[in-house]
This record gives structure tokens, C-alpha cells and sequence, in this order.
């Protein structure tokens, strides 16, 4: 993932209380991708809704593993159209 000077100068050009929001919301999903990586995705979509143009916010979208560490869940945008 970025270092941490990335994160912060991505994370200023953003209102301060969204940052703060958006912080929240990739640390946490940073903490709990090997124990919940549900919980962990759920975080970082959060984050991505919050704000999406941030390529932290992109990068942590797309890791997301399985239980087993294997798989990884495409992007929404990405999946294939159904039908």
C-alpha cells in the first residue's frame, strides 16, 4: 500500500472532517484484512464512496482477500454485465 506521506497529502486535498472520515474508514480496513476481509472490503468501499478519485482509496479497493489469502473481488465497475 502507499507510505504514509502519500495517504496524508492525498487525504489534504479533502475537507478535514472527510478526511478524518476516510482515514477512519482505510485504517480500518487495513487492521482487520487478514481477520475479517468482509468487514475490511465493506471499509474500504465505504471509503470509496466517500472519495473515490483518491488513488489510496483505489489501491485499498481492490485488495481484498479471501479467507485463505487467495482471491481477490473485482471492482464492481469491473464485473461483467449481467444477461
Amino acid at each position: 500500500m502507499s507510505s504514509d506521506r502519500s495517504v496524508t497529502a492525498q487525504l489534504k486535498g479533502l475537507p478535514e472532517k472527510l478526511a478524518a472520515r476516510v482515514a477512519r474508514h482505510l485504517a480500518a480496513a487495513g487492521m482487520l484484512m487478514d481477520e475479517d476481509p468482509e468487514t475490511a472490503y465493506q471499509h474500504t468501499m465505504a471509503a470509496r464512496a466517500r472519495a473515490p478519485r483518491l488513488a489510496v482509496v483505489r489501491e485499498a479497493t481492490g485488495r481484498r482477500r479471501t479467507p485463505q489469502g487467495t482471491t481477490q473481488r473485482p471492482l464492481p465497475s469491473c464485473e461483467p454485465p449481467s444477461g
